[in-house]
């Protein structure tokens, strides 16, 4: 999605009228204004240029939904600063937008917020729309609900539309909204954000992309996905310390689901969120086992493989089928037959361990919230 406007820009001095264009999609902002004409050659203007100070102000950009206005930008840093080219300029007309008529050279930058959240004065409030709205994104399919929710002390109404969850009401404080999105993410099993904040007039917009790796949703019914959201809102709802923590937990499980990336990269966040909820600097087979109402066996594995992982620079399939080796000279009767032990093909033994841990916490999550449905285990893809 693109955002059209004009802007004023300040540089080496002098006042410019400029173009103004925002993309969602690379969270990047461009801008064009007509240099001087006085003889400069080119690489003395780029020198000065690599060297100025920027200053963008009254930027007005035109929406179907009303005109957004910022005063005055600075927070960002230029990627790049050259002439116009053919490429540019078709790129901002083909976009809508209108070129600076009469300009014969013309300069382009690129600039990179160094904050995503953007906040605009909007010219009028949507019609039917409360006071305070936030709109968030994940990869929650196609729902289509409605529900109330309890974001600490505030009540909300929330309404999920394909990928986007909107919390309207009274206005959220910035820990309610991080609360919201820590929750969303941890019931969708993947990456969460935020992508709208409006607050009366003002609206901010996160310019930067929402992050859309895969996810592994918590639930197996879409139906429970209030139930679940609410649950993990009352649990950030307790001290500022163990919320912190949570939400830390929440963060590496995300990750160790939803990355696209290898299975020993997200195995170690998996370990990262459980070494942050078992709270001791070591890991111990007992509290392992209570933690995740596993048995004694299978804690001791967990425990050994997180060694053989970070220490021993194993991978997942060497750490199992080393570790249960291992453990079996201590124990002939050791046993976990909730993993495949596959010793010919090892992508099939990492892959069953992984999911296996991957629905333990997912189980630990739902019990910790107080759900009673069925979650997802990942059980479909452990089978022989």
């Amino acid at each position: 999605m693109l955002l059209h406007g004009s802007a004023e820009l300040r540089f080496l001095g002098t006042e410019f009228a400029a173009q103004i264009m925002i993309d969602l999609s690379s969270g990047q902002i461009e801008v064009w204004f007509a240099r001087p004409t006085e003889p400069m050659p080119l690489e003395q203007w780029l020198a000065l240029s690599e060297n100025a100070d920027f200053e963008l102000k009254n930027i007005l950009l035109a929406t179907p939904y009303g005109e957004l206005r910022l005063g005055k930008y600075t927070d960002y840093f230029v990627l790049r600063h050259e002439p116009a080219c053919g490429d540019a300029r078709e790129k901002t007309q083909n976009g809508g937008g209108v070129f600076l008529e009469g300009a014969s050279i013309v300069s382009h930058q690129v600039l990179q917020p160094r904050h995503s959240l953007l906040e605009f004065e909007h010219s009028r409030q949507p019609a039917g729309s409360s006071a305070s709205e936030v709109v968030l994104e994940a990869s929650i399919g196609e729902a289509q609900q409605k529900f109330p929710l309890q974001v600490r002390a505030t009540t909300c109404q929330a309404q999920i539309a394909g990928n986007l969850l909107t919390v309207s009401g009274h206005p959220l404080e910035r820990a309610e909204i991080e609360d919201l999105r820590y929750a969303l993410g941890a019931v969708c099993g993947g990456p969460a954000s935020v992508r709208t904040i409006r607050m009366g007039q003002t609206l901010s917009i996160n310019v930067a992309p929402h992050d859309r790796s895969k996810s592994d949703h918590l639930w197996t019914d879409r139906e429970d996905i209030p139930k679940l959201i609410q649950g993990f809102l009352a649990l950030f709802s307790g001290s500022e310390d163990e919320t912190r923590k949570l939400r830390r937990a929440v963060h590496f499980h995300v990750h160790g689901l939803g990355d696209d990336t290898l299975l020993d990269h997200r195995i170690i966040n998996l370990y990262t969120e459980l070494e942050i909820l078992d709270g001791a600097r070591t890991l111990s087979k007992e509290k392992v086992s209570s933690l995740l109402d596993i048995s004694i066996d299978e804690a001791a594995l967990l425990c050994e493989v997180r060694h053989a992982l970070v220490h021993g620079g194993s991978s997942i399939s060497e750490g199992v089928l080393s570790e249960v080796t291992e453990l079996r000279k201590h124990k002939p009767t050791f046993a976990v037959p909730e993993i495949i032990l596959d010793t010919a093909n090892r992508s099939r033994t990492a892959s069953s361990y992984y999911f296996r841990f991957a629905g333990l916490l997912n189980q630990y999550w739902a019990k910790r919230i107080g759900f009673v449905g069925k979650v997802n285990d990942f059980s479909h893809l452990r089978k022989p």
